[in-house]
């Protein structure tokens, strides 16, 4: 599959990802907090959007963390038939956003994958390790 069929694609499964959430796109891109015309690119298939942007519309779409890059980078050895609603939710075993949430919430196992973090997210996270590796320390030397 050729690069610009790939974004093709993504665009035409965002917009079906929506239209399945009973959202125009400008609720949408407010629910995911993405630009408008970025939204509007990226359904048309005419650009790949910056990851941060990514991460947030795979997050509101429900969709697998990660997927669009995926398909995005191995576009050339992905069929074209393959890149599929399910695809982009479940395929490859590889966990969603959803899957992420609930580890959050749980706070037993650290994000392992930084590069799909917000700035935001990325900051909370050092901020979470950082209190709990002092507090480690700390603990090492009480009698």
């Amino acid at each position: 599959m050729e690069y610009t069929e790939a974004l093709k694609t993504i665009g035409q499964l965002v917009q079906k990802g929506r239209l399945e959430l009973t959202l125009a796109q400008q609720p949408f891109a407010k629910q995911a907090e993405v630009d408008l015309k970025t939204l509007r690119s990226l359904e048309k298939g005419e650009r790949a959007p910056w990851d941060t942007t990514q991460n947030k519309v795979e997050k509101a779409l429900g969709w697998r963390q990660g997927v669009i890059r995926e398909v995005l980078d191995h576009h050339e050895i992905i069929p074209a038939e393959s890149i599929t609603m399910d695809y982009m939710r479940d395929g490859g075993g590889e966990a969603s956003w959803a899957d992420l949430s609930a580890e959050e919430e749980d706070n037993t196992r650290p994000v392992t994958r930084a590069g799909l973090l917000t700035n935001e997210e990325l900051i909370g996270e050092l901020a979470y390790r950082l209190r709990h590796k002092n507090r480690g320390i700390a603990g090492a030397f009480l009698p």
